[in-house]
């Protein structure tokens, strides 16, 4: 998780393994814009080069790699838990495109929104409990959950599919 500013909030390995900031390495804003490579959707996940980011349940979103690692679960109560683990992933998962959808700087799978609160914050909220898990802030800082506020629901989502 790396903000504009050039910190590095939080680097998640293909071990499974999590490595907190404030750094200043790992970041990608230097990538030129272009054509979008190593992105796919499928049911309620999202690829993102070898790694997915998706929801196991209503209660649950993980970050695994394609290896069967996977480094973080984000849960509907406001909890994390780290990896590594060799559960809570989503590869095997069909790729039929269902359950994400997106809105104004937000991306959501399922009932986990994952967004830019405010240019200086970006959360993973769950929708049906109000519940923050995690703050990544632009100074490379993290503030995790459960809390109750730095949401991004005051704004409608767009579907994607269905």
């Amino acid at each position: 998780m790396h903000g504009k500013d050039g910190w590095t909030a939080q680097i998640f390995r293909s071990d499974g393994t999590l490595h907190p900031g404030p750094r200043r390495d790992y970041g990608t804003w230097n990538r030129q814009i272009g054509k979008s490579k190593g992105i796919m959707f499928g049911s309620n996940w999202v690829e993102i080069g070898a790694f997915r980011i998706g929801t196991i349940d209503n209660a649950h979103l993980s970050v695994a790699h394609k290896s069967g690692k996977t480094a973080q679960i984000f849960r509907n109560d406001g909890h994390l838990f780290p990896g590594p683990r060799g559960d809570f992933g989503t590869y095997g998962r069909p790729s039929p495109l269902s359950g994400i959808s997106e809105g104004d700087r937000y991306l959501q799978i399922g009932q986990f929104r994952l967004g830019d609160v405010d240019g200086a914050h970006f959360t993973v909220i769950h929708t049906g409990l109000s519940k923050t898990i995690q703050i990544y802030r632009n100074d490379g800082t993290l503030h995790p959950g459960p809390r109750n506020d730095w949401h991004q629901l005051a704004t409608r989502s767009s579907k994607l599919c269905d």
